[in-house]
């Protein structure tokens, strides 16, 4: 019979290679950005301004890869192993993130584009939605596979599901929006969810007398 569980294995390496691509994956975009060249009759403030499109479409891109990144490397201190097919729903959430440059640009080049802006603003929010469907799928197996840590409050797992699930379901929503009723609120839908993110994460919780060293000693040096 064919099974994950002996694929198991500690998180180190699952880690360190999330890190590496989210690291690739947001660096790259600045190749794209250029210096002003000089063109005869126009200002440098106007050379600027006609390379605004290539840093607006650098920051999107930096913000939700960055925003992804701080939830992954947050997400490692919960995990306590992986398997086989918690690595490749790893692989399919870097995948989604790492192609977040793609949609961006026509986005920003198309904004005030009435022919081609709902296209553009669909394949945008269709870009934003992919990454939480997959965090969210990659989350639900792993709690059903029993990959967190042990230690790990039950209460807190729910919570955490409640808004990993929520969110991914106001994505989609907002993905069906923006196809069906209004580019611009469903896009704003979206958008809002993803920025939720910058937020902390909730605090881990742990089941009592089991908290780590680390987090007893803090609690300590508070009293």
């Amino acid at each position: 019979m064919l099974t994950a569980r002996g694929t198991e294995r500690k998180t180190y390496r699952a880690e360190a290679f999330s890190d590496a691509v989210l690291a690739v994956a947001i660096t790259l975009p600045v190749v794209e950005l250029r210096a002003p060249k000089p063109v005869p009759g126009q200002s440098l403030a106007q050379q600027y301004a006609a390379l605004g499109p290539d840093y607006a479409t650098y920051g999107l891109t930096f913000l939700v890869i960055g925003i992804y990144w701080g939830y992954s490397h947050f997400s490692g201190k919960l995990w306590e192993k992986t398997d086989h097919v918690f690595n490749l729903l790893t692989l399919l959430f870097l995948a989604c993130v790492s192609v977040t440059p793609f949609p961006t640009r026509p986005l920003v080049e198309h904004f005030n584009d009435p022919a081609n802006v709902h296209t553009a603003a669909l394949v945008y929010a269709a870009g934003l939605t992919a990454p939480s469907v997959a965090w969210t799928l990659r989350w639900l197996y792993g709690v059903r596979r029993g990959l967190l840590g042990e230690h790990i409050a039950p209460d807190y797992v729910r919570a955490v599901t409640v808004k990993y699930v929520a969110s991914m379901a106001l994505c989609l929503t907002g993905l069906a929006v923006t196809a069906f009723v209004s580019w611009r609120v469903g896009l704003a839908i979206v958008g809002l969810v993803t920025l939720q993110f910058l937020l902390p994460p909730m605090a881990p919780r742990y089941k009592p007398g089991e908290e780590p060293e680390s987090e007893v000693q803090e609690a300590d040096e508070r009293m």
